[in-house]
């Protein structure tokens, strides 16, 4: 059995020479909603607003050596964060709190480092296979919530792309445009970074979203669409 590691940003506290001694420890999201207090009455309305609260735990290093400077550049900024415990899933997360130190022995070698860590209350899949639709398809949903995709539409023209009857309008198609139902964006890829694209962009309901386990997506358009690549980008609690 190996022992437990963390990878974050691409880089593994095993590869550093340093030793887990606790691994950071998610458990589920409070989901946020409203509580109305009615008189004379014990029983609250409870009302769903929608989302999730951030979570906060902290992890546990043996610096075994390591210089501290390395450790601390390496633990900072936010970026993906994959735990030995679940490697199939990684989870964002921010780097941003003090970390504490208990000095083992003199000669600026430190044993424990607490770590802060916040994180997004949904994991994602590490190795999440794409779907790729060349015409008119349905897939089964995974995860607890629904999903907000990442869609790289290939065509000509204008176009109407409907993921679960959700319109997006493209005017102008012309090769490749990727449209992040998460972060609200419409970009094109050229080389040495991206070139906006919203202005072709009509969202007839808001951006599409997909169904989660239990769900069939389905993914249709009209006019000049020749291929569209969905990552799911599904979520789990």
């Amino acid at each position: 059995m190996s022992e437990p590691y963390i990878i974050f940003n691409g880089v593994s506290s095993e590869t550093l020479g340093l030793i887990m001694v606790k691994l950071p420890d998610f458990h589920r999201a409070a989901r946020r909603v409203a509580q109305t207090d009615i008189p004379g009455s014990s029983i609250p309305v409870i009302s769903d607003e929608g989302g999730y609260d951030l979570m906060q735990t902290q992890m546990e290093i043996n610096a075994n050596g390591v210089d501290l400077r390395t450790i601390y550049g390496w633990l900072r900024g936010e970026g993906w964060l994959v735990s030995s415990d679940e490697p199939e899933y990684k989870r964002y997360a921010w780097m941003s709190g003090q970390i504490e130190d208990e000095r083992f022995r003199a000669g600026g070698t430190f044993d424990t480092l607490k770590v802060p860590v916040l994180g997004l209350a949904f994991l994602r899949e590490v190795n999440e296979t794409a779907v790729t639709l060349a015409q008119a398809g349905t897939f089964a949903g995974k995860g607890h919530e629904a999903a907000q995709p990442l869609l790289r539409v290939t065509g000509s023209g204008d176009v109407n792309l409907l993921v679960n009857g959700v319109s997006v309008l493209i005017d102008g198609l012309d090769g490749t445009i990727v449209l992040d139902c998460e972060a609200g964006i419409a970009y094109r890829e050229i080389t040495g970074g991206i070139e906006w694209a919203g202005n072709q962009i009509t969202l007839v309901d808001g951006w599409p979203e997909l169904l989660p386990d239990g769900g069939t997506n389905l993914v249709n358009w009209t006019g000049g669409i020749s291929q569209v690549v969905i990552q799911p980008q599904w979520r789990y609690l």
